[in-house]
């Protein structure tokens, strides 16, 4: 795949292009949750972020919605079959409700499950198992969530095929409308989300997915599934891949079809391929610009619902490469310190941008 270059940035974002020496100047001053107008923001939180509370004055100051990032997964709260436990999601819930922000829940169908799942050789016992999980966790908080990523990541992570999980092992494709209906039943008033990967990237690879994903789509909302929105994760990985910005206007103009939305659900930056980028161009100041161009791009087609990036700072981050050419995390909003970042700002003007747009409708 080709490299990152400035040129493919602005290319790819179309007139959303940006300037690379945009700084953090105005991010003492910005509320990313009331930029919007009706689209909420929200970041990945973990129990951890709670106990400090200069990450809880960050999350008031700009989340109306936030995502467990690891407290809902299955993997999590019945790691013994029947011994079933939400206290730390309980507390990031109480806690959403505290500064007036929506819960987004995370995952209730993932190929990561805890052993005893992946042990299970019937279909008939997988199935009964995954019903009572939704019914368990979904029922849980209903009324307290108002969005699940119920099917996530059901394709291989760079094919445009399913990824053979034990649910698709046991129960083929028809385990996605199963969860789905079974997630309406527990909580009929909760937006269902399919969450996906690489639905937004640029390379023939990712079009065979965006193409495998609309089939998907369009034989679930055919047969009258409850699926609500598609979850563009937003995993982008400077220097390796990029946004396709015609190619997922294109996708996202089909998923409104549908009658769909679109949220964009774990937007970060990985810097293991950081090295390759222009070194005239600050990592900062590109993270920046993908994420702003993302957000333009998916706002321009009117499916935009929410926009969530995968934590507000680097310091609970997964670190996703080797120490080396300047690389720890994720690239957020805010490093390890709590010091803004380009990308603060870059967001920002995105979301204002958007939030001016819907105002003039």
């Amino acid at each position: 795949m080709a490299g990152w270059t400035r040129r493919g940035i602005l290319a790819g974002g179309g007139a959303a292009a940006m300037t690379f020496g945009l700084r953090a100047s105005a991010a003492d001053d910005v509320a990313l949750r009331s930029l919007g107008r009706g689209i909420r923001f929200g970041a990945a939180i973990d129990p951890e972020d709670l106990k400090d509370p200069a990450m809880r004055r960050l999350f008031q100051r700009h989340c109306s919605s936030l995502t467990p990032r690891n407290a809902l997964k299955w993997t999590g709260t019945e790691k013994q079959p029947g011994v079933i436990q939400f206290d730390d999601a309980d507390k990031i819930a109480d806690f959403a409700r505290e500064i007036g922000a929506g819960l987004y829940g995370h995952t209730l169908v993932w190929y990561r499950v805890p052993a005893w799942v992946d042990a299970i050789t019937s279909a008939d016992e997988l199935r009964a198992a995954m019903n009572r999980h939704i019914d368990a966790t979904v029922g849980h908080f209903a009324g307290r969530a108002y969005a699940w990523d119920v099917v996530n990541e059901v394709m291989d992570y760079d094919a445009a095929q399913w990824r053979p999980s034990a649910f698709y092992r046991l129960l083929g494709k028809d385990h996605v409308r199963e969860a789905f209906e079974r997630a309406h039943r527990a909580d009929p008033k909760a937006i269902l989300v399919i969450n996906e990967t690489h639905l937004e990237k640029a390379g023939a690879n990712y079009d065979a997915r965006r193409a495998m994903m609309l089939d998907l789509l369009r034989e679930l909302r055919g047969a009258g599934v409850p699926v609500h929105a598609i979850g563009l994760q937003a995993h982008f990985r400077p220097g390796f891949d990029q946004l396709d910005a015609p190619a997922l206007t294109a996708f996202l103009r089909e998923v409104g079809k549908l009658g769909m939305g679109a949220y964009i659900t774990e937007m970060d930056g990985s810097c293991r391929f950081a090295h390759r980028l222009p070194p005239t161009a600050t990592q900062g100041d590109i993270y920046g610009q993908v994420f702003a161009d993302m957000v333009r791009t998916v706002a321009a087609t009117g499916t935009l619902r929410g926009v969530t990036t995968w934590g507000l700072r680097e310091k609970f981050s997964k670190a996703e490469a080797r120490q080396g050419h300047g690389c720890r995390a994720r690239a957020l909003l805010y490093d390890e310190d709590l010091t803004p970042l380009p990308a603060l700002d870059a967001l920002a003007g995105a979301l204002r941008e958007t939030g001016s747009s819907r105002s003039k409708r």
